[in-house]
């Protein structure tokens, strides 16, 4: 390990590799400064001295392309002004740019007496050679281990064995962005356990880069890198037993299909090779693939579906990819992109950095596409803000699944995402019924229960997720929102698709479930399309409705009040009456089960503008406030009761409401008095009596015996078991220490010196 590319390195990176160093070197403790205008500190040590504490402090220029007169410059007319106004007791200087002793004589008379001696300045050479005897620094740091000559000059000098010089520039720019996560760790157990392992996962998370990055660390360890393009056999044509070998093969099952893939006896030659590398000790082989069309290959091909993958596969989750990630991948790409100094800035404001990594469609595909190639000219210009563009992408992610469904998916996989749509999650037995009435109106689509749960087989983990409902029944939903914004598009561009879907709707949720959708703010498009079936779409709500209520489903009151607001939202007018005659025959009285959904259907009835149904709103009044007053026997029902009053927007006075708050001061005082003189009550009860007793300035003289009720309550919570509360604490901790490291790293973004970036090798 001779040399390092720092100049492939972050600030951020830089920043924490200097940590490393010199805490090693001084047997000391450093810790990052806070973000913001830094008053000439990247790292501190706080020491006893003299009966004072001092500082010991360090900066971080990483100037390797800015060059040693511009950071000689830099120091003596900027930085020693800070350093004096700070009088630390030692100041210490690490820097990416060669430092001559020169120049380190003149650095030292500009910030004597601070800067102690020309050893208190670490230029390239003495990091280097600091990191060359000091292995395990290196090897902690994933990104500096990737920009040793170890790495780098191994593509380079055995670039004959890589198929195309096309793969030297992905590798070295996967090098240049990549982000150590729990995946790399995973995939390289996975090697070194059985020699082969199988990078699976949606589109855009990652698979070719961790494969490129694993390729580029093995090649540094002395591997032959040997790509393969389209079949097994090249594997077996380049085999040296002699010499360590790592084979590559990017979507070995393909992008579109399968159909054009896998050759003849391909499968089984593909399982033999498997067993033979894993008894091969200087063998390495590693395979890319969506996860959905592994599934595919699985039920295409006997011999593969009896072999289990699952030891060698290596699923990239998005889950996994914690908010720091998340801010190192969209931080890396903003620092290696072509974005004007000034674009990269902006960056640096939590308003713009916080709503990306958080965003629910956050893929680091998008980010490539966004900051990984030439910069657009308006962005050049200043008219377009960069991280708007990106935004865009995650709020539009066409770009990602629509080559997937377009070209990727049979008929039947496609017609049940589509279907999905329709619900928030299905139950199985649900899905299959409504399966069967969607499918007989799709060209092409195996309706049967059987081609249902192959194409469930075949997306999930991907496109779909399968988990346990009620009772452990399956449960299926998309795998991430992504896919419902796009299947959102995919619909509104289809209007006769969605004319189907409607159309064949079975359950009443399926049809509250499009209507929702409608109402969002960016659904215009959609709610248009949906427009245009608008007769179609009435009387299916209609009839799933009715269906749902003759069997008796759920609660009648609840549908009734989502009927209305559909009916309410599409402002046709026959629409809303015929909803307005099911809510007259509706027996309130006997179907109500649920207060919330009485209140609301009354809410709901006195804001129409239609006469007829506005009409029906006393009625409606009448039997929730009968239901309202049924029972106030104890202060959960009671309270309960006031609290609905409070929501009713028709039909209750202020008396109603006056006197069902002295029901409750009374039950209070019931309860509160009881708890003294016995010691006994329903604990969850008795925090929601002092709770509301509380409200009073004097809650004692309202309330006797409120002060030694609550003393008691004190002690009783302290009692109780804390380990969840200490997990939470913990993880606040955590998720604090992330949030200052992640301001800290966009901070970098600001850099006094702007033009100083490192050179894009």
């Amino acid at each position: 390990m001779d040399s390092f590319e720092l100049g492939r390195l972050t600030d951020f990176d830089f920043e924490a590799v200097c940590k490393d160093i010199l805490e090693e070197l001084l047997d000391i403790d450093l810790e990052l400064f806070s973000p913001g205008p830094d008053g000439g500190i990247d790292l501190r040590h706080l020491s006893d001295h003299q009966g004072g504490v001092e500082p010991l402090i360090v900066q971080c220029k990483h100037w390797l392309k800015s060059g040693r007169s511009a950071l000689l410059r830099h120091m003596q007319n900027v930085e020693a002004t800070k350093v004096r106004s700070l009088r630390p007791r030692r100041y210490i200087l690490a820097t990416s740019v060669g430092m001559t002793p020169m120049a380190k004589d003149t650095l030292q008379r500009s910030l004597s007496p601070y800067l102690k001696s020309p050893a208190d300045i670490l230029g390239l050479e003495e990091i280097e050679a600091i990191l060359r005897r000091s292995p395990h620094i290196v090897r902690s740091h994933l990104r500096l281990w990737l920009s040793s000559s170890a790495v780098l000059q191994s593509l380079l000098h055995k670039e004959i064995l890589i198929r195309s010089r096309d793969l030297v520039n992905d590798v070295s720019e996967s090098l240049r962005v990549f982000v150590p996560n729990a995946s790399y760790s995973r995939a390289t157990d996975l090697l070194e356990r059985h020699h082969a392992c199988v990078i699976a996962g949606v589109p855009g998370i990652g698979k070719t880069t961790l494969a490129q990055v694993l390729a580029a660390d093995h090649l540094a360890a002395g591997y032959e890198l040997i790509e393969v393009s389209s079949d097994i056999d090249e594997i077996n044509k380049a085999w040296d037993d002699d010499v360590p070998q790592f084979f590559y093969y990017d979507d070995f099952l393909g992008q579109t299909s399968l159909d054009d893939k896998l050759q003849k006896n391909e499968d089984s030659r593909l399982l033999r090779l498997l067993k033979r590398i894993n008894k091969s000790s200087n063998k390495r082989f590693i395979l890319t693939t969506r996860e959905y069309i592994l599934a595919q290959a699985k039920h295409r091909y006997e011999i593969l579906s009896r072999y289990n993958f699952n030891p060698l596969t290596c699923i990239l989750d998005l889950n996994e990819y914690t908010s720091l990630i998340r801010a190192q991948i969209l931080y890396n790409h903003v620092y290696f992109s072509e974005l004007p100094p000034e674009s990269k800035a902006t960056f640096a404001d939590p308003r713009v950095y916080l709503p990306l990594i958080n965003h629910r469609n956050f893929n680091p595909r998008l980010v490539s596409l966004t900051f990984g190639g030439s910069v657009p000219a308006d962005i050049q210009e200043g008219s377009e803000d960069p991280s708007a563009l990106l935004m865009n992408h995650f709020e539009n992610p066409e770009n990602l699944w629509s080559h997937v469904v377009e070209n990727q998916l049979s008929t039947t996989e496609v017609s049940l995402l589509e279907l999905l749509f329709s619900f928030p999650a299905a139950a199985m037995s649900d899905l299959a019924v409504a399966w069967s009435s969607y499918s007989s109106q799709v060209v092409g689509a195996d309706g049967s229960v059987v081609g249902l749960r192959k194409a469930i087989k075949n997306l999930e983990g991907t496109m779909v997720r399968v988990t346990a409902g009620q009772q452990n029944r399956a449960r299926i939903a998309y795998h991430n929102p992504s896919i419902r914004d796009y299947m959102r598009n995919h619909l509104a561009a289809h209007p006769n698709i969605l004319a189907s879907l409607v159309e064949s709707a079975v359950f009443f949720d399926q049809v509250k479930e499009i209507s929702q959708v409608s109402v969002d703010a960016n659904s215009q498009v959609f709610r248009l399309a949906l427009r245009s079936s608008l007769p179609v779409f009435r009387e299916v709500a209609l009839r799933t409705y009715q269906e749902a209520a003759s069997h008796g489903d759920g609660d009648h009151v609840k549908r009734a009040v989502d009927l209305l607001r559909i009916a309410h939202h599409w402002g046709d007018q026959d629409f809303q009456l015929k909803t307005g005659q099911i809510i007259e025959g509706l027996d309130l009285d006997d179907f109500a089960i649920d207060g919330d959904s009485l209140v609301d259907l009354v809410n709901e009835v006195a804001a129409s503008t239609v006469p007829q149904i506005r009409g029906l709103a006393a009625m409606v009044a009448k039997s929730a406030l009968k239901w309202i007053n049924e029972d106030l026997s104890d202060w959960a029902n009671s309270e309960y009761a006031y609290d609905l009053l409070e929501r009713l927007e028709y039909g209750v006075s202020s008396s109603m409401i006056s006197s069902a708050r002295d029901h409750l001061d009374d039950l209070a005082r019931g309860e509160i008095e009881y708890f003294v003189e016995t010691g006994r009550g329903a604990i969850s009860d008795l925090e929601d009596v002092l709770n509301w007793a509380s409200q009073v300035s004097d809650p004692d003289e309202f309330y006797p015996g409120y002060g030694l009720a609550l003393q008691a309550l004190e002690q009783e919570k302290a009692r109780r078991p804390t380990r969840a509360l200490h997990s939470s604490t913990e993880e606040s901790g955590e998720d604090e220490a992330h949030d200052e490291e992640i301001a800290r790293m966009f901070s970098l973004l600001t850099n006094d010196q702007e033009t100083d970036r490192p050179m894009q090798n």
